[in-house]
């Protein structure tokens, strides 16, 4: 099976999206003997579009607009599975009169012409899901698949740690939008027997605190600091699939995840716990107490956060679409 993917990854850091499909499409070609091409060809069975961007790899951001006239056409008879990803009006937080005038209600009537006219529309989360719904957006058909991690984050070999003293917390995003709470992180640092490494890009104009800042990071070193860690904090709202909490529950870590609107309760509620911005020392407290409860449990159902599951449900997905039995 042949398919076009309109998103090219790099494999240089570069946020959860080309993270997710770098290791997605390493899971389709060698499990699943999928053929993947990043030019459209003539002879390929579907299309696989992540929402209207081109990715990193590709030397051009978003889907230029003819390609996409010419992709959905009457005339076109390929498949087309769009994996959605957000608004413009959700995670920039527009409205009223500036939105109608704005170049962001132009890119989501683009996002949801693309979405409208596919075959089938991946959702990442039920939250996400409900972002577009209460945009109005009722896809033709559609599933929530939710992301997996790397395998070298399910291959971690975490164990527990007996001396929760102190309590050592990994954070990391690349994204410096403020609802990624860089704030809490660092009210968060300033805890008594708490040390917090933070890696990625921190928010510009918010103190750091006793964060220790690590830049961008490898997989690879990704992996040795969450080994080390007893949390992953993930404080973000709005988040409609946080990659990077992925990764530590694939990994056995449990997490610590904003108390607000987003997906974190939806993948993290069994295996972490909500930070209560009203008393951030009781949120720890409560952390040391459960904290191998919590790590027994994830450790029975790591697996599910693997980009292994991620890639069978995708592939079974194709398939389907492309009407394709094997």
């Amino acid at each position: 099976m042949k398919i076009f993917c309109g998103y090219e990854t790099t494999d240089a850091p570069w946020g959860g999206a080309n993270t997710f499909l770098r290791a997605l499409y390493g899971e389709l070609a060698e499990t699943h003997g999928m053929e993947l091409v990043f030019s459209m060809e003539k002879n390929v069975d579907l299309v696989f579009l992540n929402q209207t961007s081109r990715g990193p790899g590709s030397g051009s951001q978003q889907i230029e607009q003819q390609f996409v006239d010419d992709l959905l056409g009457k005339s076109s008879s390929l498949p087309v599975v769009v994996r959605a990803v957000n608004l413009r009006r959700h995670s920039a937080k527009r409205g009223g009169l500036a939105w109608w005038f704005s170049a962001d209600r132009l890119r989501d009537r683009k996002t949801l012409s693309i979405l409208a006219n596919a075959n089938y529309v991946i959702f990442q989360s039920d939250y996400q899901r409900e972002i577009f719904l209460q945009n109005n957006f009722r896809p033709r058909r559609s599933r929530v698949i939710r992301n997996g991690a790397d395998q070298r984050f399910v291959d971690i070999g975490y164990t527990t740690h007996n001396d929760l003293h102190p309590l050592r917390i990994f954070a990391s995003a690349f994204s410096t939008r403020k609802t990624k709470r860089h704030d809490l992180l660092a009210q968060l640092s300033e805890l008594d027997d708490v040390e917090l490494t933070f890696a990625g890009h921190w928010r510009e104009g918010v103190p750091p605190a006793r964060v220790k800042q690590l830049g961008t990071l490898s997989h690879a070193e990704m992996v040795e600091h969450m080994k080390a860690a007893h949390f992953f904090a993930h404080p973000a709202i709005m988040d409609p699939c946080p990659n990077s909490m992925i990764e530590a529950l694939a990994g056995g870590v449990p997490v610590l995840y904003g108390d607000g609107p987003g997906s974190g309760a939806e993948l993290a509620s069994h295996f972490g716990l909500p930070l209560d911005e009203s008393d951030l020392s009781k949120t720890i407290g409560q952390a040391r107490s459960r904290y191998q409860v919590l790590c027994d449990r994830l450790s029975l159902e790591r697996s599910y956060f693997s980009v292994k599951r991620a890639a069978e449900e995708y592939a079974v997905l194709f398939r389907e679409v492309a009407g394709k039995r094997t």
